[in-house]
C-alpha cells in the first residue's frame, strides 16, 4: 500500500547548528493529496549549505499532529546533485499510537549539501497519516550537553541513599538520559558506578542496599547524557551518614548472604507467640534481591534480633522495607520485645479490612491512633519507620509507612502510648508474620533517638477529658456537663443525667423514659475539638433500653453530630449521624449485646479534609480489645462536620450508664 493523506501534508525543516537556529521551510510537490508517491519536499535556496562532517549528527525526526493509527514504515533519503555527497538514506519504524520518530544520520567522512540543491524524499510506506513535520537537530559531538543545575542529597543511611535533582534546559542538545554515581569525593564513583536512570520525571533518586560507615561522608554526582553519548560534568551534593546508626551483627541488607541462609543472632520462634526457637525465616533470592523471609503460614510467628546487648536496647528507631505477595498474608515489625524470655512487644504491622495497625502483646495502649486505612499492594516494597521511646513516665509508639519510590510522610501515621503498670521500657526489634503467602523484610537501620526526633510525648493530665465519676457524689452533676430535653432539644434540662452508685462503682446515667435525651461536655475549647479518640464503656439494664455516644456534635448551637449507638429495636451498635449523613463505609458492628453487661467502646473520628472518617470498636468488658476497628464509614458530604464536642445519648425505657470516659487528641 502507498502511503495516502487525507489532509494536506505540512513539513517544516529546522537545523540548529552550533547553536546557530537556520529555520528552512519546504514547499510540496503538486500531488501531495493523492498518491504520495516520489513527491518530493524541496528545501529553501535562501538558507546556507549544511555541512555534514564527520563528528556531526542530524536527528530527523517526524512528529505527528495526531497519534499514528496504524503501524508501517516510512523511508527518507537525501540527495545532492554534488559528487562529494553520497545519498543517506534510511527507514522510520511506526507503532500505532507513537506521536514522534526518529532517524539519525552519522556520516563517518565529509559531506555537503547545498541547501538550494539538496531535497528530501519520503517514499513509499504503509501507513496512513494526517500531516507530520519534520525536525533537524544537528549536534556537535564534541560539545558536552548542560549538567544538572543542582543535586541535594535529602536522607542517608548505612543502606540507603536519597537525593533530588533539578535538570538543565539545553537547547543545542537532546538529553536522553541521566546517570548516578556514589563516592567520597564529588564525581567519585566507588561505591556506586556510573548507573543510567532514564530521562526520568520524578527528579528523584533512591540507592538501596548500600554498605556505608557511619560518619563517613559521601557524595551523591549526577551527570547528563545527550543523544550522541556526549556527558556532561557531574554535579554533587555530599551528606555524612549519621553517627546515631546502632551497629548489628548481621549484615542488614542482607547482600552478603546466598538464598536459604539463616543470618547469625537473628533468632526464629513458633507459631502462637511461643518461645519455642524454629527455623521459619531465611534469606530469599526475589528479583536478583538477597532479602530475609518466610513463607510459613502460621499465626504469630516471629524472627528476633538478639545480637549482644540487644534485649537492654532503649529509645530508639527501626527502619526497613517490606512487602507481601498475598492480600490475606500479615506482616510487621516488633519493638521493646521481651523475646525470648517473654512474649512480650509493641508491633506495627498490617492488619484486616487493609488497614495498618499499633497493636501490643501482654500490654496495651491507653490511647493514641492505633489504626488507619492504608492498602498494600502485592509483591510491592513499602518503607517504614517506627520508633520506640521510654519517656520515664510512659511508653511512646508512633509509626509511618510509604510505597517504595514515593516520597516519604511527613507527618506519622499511627501513634500510641502505654502508661501502664506493665509498660515496656526497653527490647529488641523483630519481625511478625502470619497467614498465606510469603512475606519479606529487607535493609534494616536501627538508629538511637536523638534529641531532634519528634516524637510525640504525651502528658494525660493534659488529656482533654478523663472522668470515671468516682468522685461525683451519687445523684449529682458531673461539672461541664448540659441536659437538654427530649426530641433532640437545644433546651436545657438538667438533671437527667447524673452519678448513679451501680454495685459499689459511680457511673454516670439516665433512668428517664424518653425520646432522644442528651447530655454534652461544654468546657471551654471542647466545640472546636477536631481529631480525637473518645472512649469508655457503656451498659443497658433492659432489653428495649436504647444507649450510645456522640462526637464532633454541635449542642447547643445545633442537633449536629456523629453517634454511636445501639438502639432498642436492634441488638449491635450502629454509626447514625444526625443533621448529615455517612456516605460510605462499614457502620454496623457485628457485636450480639445484652443487657446488663459493660460493653467498652472507642471512636476515632477524623476531619480528612474533603470528608469526615469515623473508626469504631465496641467489646465485651474484660474480653481482649479488638486489634483493628470493625466500624470505618466516611462521611463526605459537602456539610460534613469537622469538629465538636461530645456527649451521651439515651432513648426509651430503662436505665443506662456510662463509665470511663476520655478524649484525646490524635496525632
Amino acid at each position: 500500500m502507498k502511503l495516502r493523506f487525507w489532509w494536506a501534508l505540512t513539513c517544516l525543516f529546522s537545523v540548529i547548528f552550533s547553536g546557530c537556529d537556520n529555520s528552512i521551510t519546504g514547499s510540496s510537490g503538486d500531488d501531495i493529496g493523492g498518491e504520495f508517491g516520489n513527491n518530493k519536499i524541496s528545501l529553501s535556496s535562501s538558507h546556507s549549505a549544511i555541512n555534514l562532517t564527520e563528528g556531526i549528527s542530524v536527528d530527523i525526526v517526524i512528529l505527528f499532529s495526531e497519534p499514528a493509527p496504524s503501524s508501517g514504515t516510512l523511508s527518507w533519503s537525501i540527495s545532492s546533485p554534488e559528487s562529494n555527497f553520497s545519498v543517506t538514506s534510511g527507514t522510520l519504524t511506526i507503532s500505532q499510537g507513537d506521536t514522534s520518530v526518529t532517524s539519525r544520520i552519522t556520516p563517518t567522512d565529509d559531506n555537503k549539501v547545498e541547501s538550494n540543491e539538496s531535497s528530501l524524499l519520503i517514499y513509499q510506506g504503509d501507513l496512513f497519516l494526517n500531516s507530520l513535520q519534520l525536525t533537524l537537530n544537528v549536534l556537535d559531538n564534541d560539545t558536552a550537553p548542560l549538567a544538572p543545575i543542582s543535586v541535594t542529597a535529602t536522607e542517608i543511611s548505612k543502606s540507603h541513599f536519597n537525593a533530588a535533582f533539578v535538570k538543565a534546559t539545553d537547547n543545542d542538545h537532546t538529553i536522553i538520559d541521566f546517570e548516578y554515581a556514589i563516592g567520597t569525593s564529588s564525581g567519585d564513583d566507588s561505591i556506586v558506578a556510573w548507573t543510567s536512570i532514564g530521562n526520568i520525571n520524578s527528579l528523584t533518586i533512591e540507592a538501596t542496599s548500600l554498605t556505608l560507615t557511619s560518619g563517613q561522608t559521601y557524595f551523591m554526582s549526577v551527570r547528563s547524557k545527550d543523544s550522541v553519548g556526549n556527558f556532561s560534568s557531574p554535579t554533587s551534593d555530599s551528606i555524612q551518614v549519621d553517627s546515631d546508626l546502632i551497629s548489628l551483627t548481621f549484615d542488614s541488607s542482607f547482600d552478603s548472604y546466598s538464598a536459604n541462609f539463616d543470618p547469625p543472632d537473628i533468632l526464629d520462634t513458633n507459631s502462637g507467640n511461643s518461645l519455642l526457637f524454629s527455623d521459619l525465616f531465611n534469606t530469599a533470592d526475589v528479583s536478583s534481591n538477597i532479602c530475609l523471609g518466610t513463607s510459613s503460614t502460621a499465626t504469630n510467628i516471629h524472627s528476633h534480633y538478639v545480637g549482644s546487648g540487644s534485649h537492654l536496647m532503649s529509645n530508639y528507631k527501626v527502619r526497613g522495607r517490606m512487602r507481601r505477595s498475598s492480600t490475606n498474608g500479615h506482616l510487621g515489625v516488633t519493638g521493646f520485645s521481651d523475646f525470648t524470655n517473654s512474649d512480650s512487644y509493641y508491633r506495627f504491622r498490617s492488619g484486616s479490612g487493609n488497614e495498618i495497625q499499633l497493636v501490643p502483646h501482654s500490654t496495651s495502649f491507653s490511647g493514641g491512633k492505633l489504626s488507619m486505612v492504608y492498602p498494600l499492594n502485592d509483591d510491592t516494597w513499602y518503607r517504614y519507620e517506627v520508633q520506640f521511646r521510654d519517656t520515664g513516665a510512659l511508653t511512646d509508639v508512633r509509626a509511618k509507612i510509604w510505597e517504595e519510590g514515593e516520597s516519604e510522610p511527613a507527618d506519622w501515621m499511627l501513634s500510641g502510648y502505654d502508661d501502664s503498670g506493665s509498660r515496656l521500657t526497653s527490647g529488641t526489634f523483630g519481625m511478625w508474620s502470619m497467614g498465606p503467602g510469603d512475606k519479606f523484610w529487607d535493609d534494616f537501620e536501627l538508629r538511637n533517638l536523638m534529641p531532634g526526633d519528634t516524637t510525640r510525648v504525651y502528658d494525660t493530665a493534659a488529656l482533654p477529658y478523663n472522668e470515671n465519676f468516682e468522685s461525683i457524689e451519687v445523684n449529682a452533676q458531673p461539672d461541664n456537663w448540659l441536659d437538654t430535653a427530649d426530641s433532640n432539644s437545644m433546651n436545657e434540662s438538667p438533671g437527667i443525667f447524673t452519678s448513679f452508685n451501680l454495685s459499689g462503682n459511680k457511673t454516670f446515667g439516665s433512668d428517664f423514659d424518653g425520646d432522644n435525651f442528651h447530655s454534652h461536655y461544654m468546657a471551654a475549647g471542647s466545640a472546636s475539638w477536631t481529631h480525637y479518640e473518645y472512649s469508655g464503656r457503656m451498659r443497658i439494664d433492659a432489653a428495649n433500653t436504647s444507649v450510645g455516644v456522640t462526637f464532633f456534635s454541635d449542642y447547643p448551637n445545633s442537633n449536629t453530630y456523629y453517634r454511636l449507638r445501639k438502639y432498642y429495636t436492634n441488638n449491635y451498635f450502629e454509626i447514625l449521624p444526625h443533621g448529615t449523613t455517612t456516605t460510605s463505609g462499614v457502620c454496623t458492628s457485628s457485636l450480639i449485646v445484652s443487657q446488663n453487661t459493660w460493653y467498652r467502646f472507642k471512636a476515632q473520628v477524623s476531619n480528612e479534609g474533603s470528608q469526615t472518617r469515623i473508626l469504631a470498636k465496641v467489646w465485651a468488658d474484660g474480653s481482649t480489645e479488638p486489634g483493628s476497628f470493625e466500624i470505618n464509614c466516611i462521611d463526605a458530604n459537602a456539610g460534613h462536620l469537622t469538629q465538636g464536642t461530645v456527649g451521651v445519648w439515651s432513648h426509651g425505657a430503662g436505665t443506662k450508664y456510662w463509665d470511663d470516659l476520655q478524649v484525646i487528641s490524635l496525632p
